[in-house]
Parts: structure tokens; C-alpha cells; sequence
């Protein structure tokens, strides 16, 4: 689960893998599309980057896995 939500004037993301705590992220940045939301609390994922466009939107989670960089990407297509 994933969850978007303004707390206290800030935007923030709230991710819940089944079985986990779940995980929050402030917005750093957001413009034209792209929000970024970081967490140096965590080493996986301690970056989660959202771009939107007309077609759907991508998401990008980074991190330290195994003491090296990592980064996954999603591409969400919007169904009409």
C-alpha cells in the first residue's frame, strides 16, 4: 500500500509492505509532474520519485542493498 497525504502542511508518503512496519517519506520536492520523497532513516528504499505524465506515471525507489546502490523502477499505465 501506498498512501499520499498532506500532515501538518507537508506532504507525505506512507508505504506498507505486507508483514512490515510501514515506512514514511517527506516530500523534498515536487514540480511539473515530479514529487520526491526521501527518508535517510532507511538504507532500502531511503528515495521514492514519483514522475507523472498523461499515460500513467513512474515510480523510482533507491537505495543501499547488500552495501551497494539500488534502484528499481515501475511504470504504472493509466487504464481508461
Amino acid at each position: 500500500m501506498n498512501k499520499m497525504e498532506v500532515l501538518n502542511g507537508e506532504l507525505i508518503l506512507v508505504t506498507v509492505i505486507n508483514g512490515n512496519n510501514p515506512k514514511i517519506f517527506k516530500a523534498t520536492s515536487f514540480n511539473d509532474g515530479k514529487i520526491v520523497f526521501e527518508n535517510s532513516d532507511y538504507a532500502n528504499p531511503n528515495l521514492v520519485e514519483y514522475i507523472f505524465n498523461s499515460e500513467g506515471f513512474k515510480r523510482t525507489i533507491s537505495g543501499v542493498e547488500n552495501g551497494k546502490s539500488t534502484t528499481y523502477t515501475f511504470d504504472f499505465e493509466r487504464m481508461d
